[in-house]
């Protein structure tokens, strides 16, 4: 998800003063608040979520399956012990955040937005870029998977690079999850994470009205994946196939053993 690429230079090159201040040295990640909780907060300036559910339903199927993780029967004890005292709440505004918003956003949050790549409320490949500087989402960041008992095995994400190649070209492609860099050590990146969802157009083409909501639910729950810091692995809800990972309810035990992980790096932040 490499180099900066063309549309990330001549972004650059417009002037942007958010972006004048991302070729700076970040501003730290502010310090957790305390508790316990992850905060999942979905943003959707353009009700786009009515094309596929209400916004309760979206809220109610995400929060039920995440609160569901630690009640299953298959994770190891010591993945089960720290993922158990984790409240998960998932919240929804027909709204974006203001950058003051955002720059309040503490290392448990986890920003996903609905926008959309076609028709008349379009966002383009620089609004996305945009979006991706107001976050602070570092050009390079990485996900992971299990390596035996020892430390995860880390692949590179070109955060930039991603949308470049992905946003516009690709209708396949039904979102987008940037994790933070959770597993560099004192990183003052831990906390940049985001994610995208792209609405309409593939995600609703040739799809009756009674698969759109678990399919936006399976979605969300593939792209939290990444920002949990998890690679793409094939026969897995992570798989870059939706008509493969559209068909597994939940995180592999190998994948739970990376999400606790990246959890608690953030909880302790």
């Amino acid at each position: 998800m490499g180099s900066v690429t063309r549309s990330i230079k001549r972004f650059f090159a417009s002037g942007d003063p958010v972006a004048t201040r991302l070729q700076k040295v970040f501003t730290p990640c502010l310090r957790g608040d305390g508790t316990r909780n992850i905060n999942i907060r979905i943003f959707d300036k353009h009700e786009l979520v009515n094309d596929m559910a209400t916004s309760d339903e979206v809220v109610s199927d995400l929060q039920t399956f995440l609160r569901g993780l630690a009640a299953r029967a298959d994770l190891q004890p010591d993945v089960l012990a720290q993922l158990s005292p984790i409240t998960f709440n998932v919240t929804y505004a027909n709204k974006n955040p203001n950058q003051g918003e955002i720059d309040r956003f503490g290392p448990n949050v986890f920003p996903i937005y609905l926008l959309t790549a076609t028709g008349s409320i379009t966002s383009t490949r620089d609004d996305i870029v945009s979006l991706l500087v107001s976050h602070r989402i570092p050009e390079k960041t990485f996900v992971a998977r299990r390596h035996g008992d020892g430390a995860p095995l880390l692949s590179l994400v070109n955060s930039y690079q991603d949308i470049e190649d992905d946003w516009a070209n690709k209708t396949t492609v039904l979102g987008f999850g940037f994790p933070g860099t959770y597993f560099i050590p004192r990183s003052q990146n831990v906390c940049r994470k985001l994610g995208i969802i792209k609405m309409q157009g593939g995600m609703i083409e040739n799809l009756g009205p009674l698969g759109r909501r678990p399919k936006l639910v399976s979605v969300l729950k593939h792209e939290l994946g990444h920002m949990f810091g998890l690679v793409h692995e094939a026969n897995t809800l992570m798989d870059g196939n939706y008509d493969i990972n559209s068909k597994i309810p939940s995180y592999s035990p190998d994948q739970m053993w990376i999400v606790v992980r990246a959890l608690q790096v953030l909880l302790q932040n």
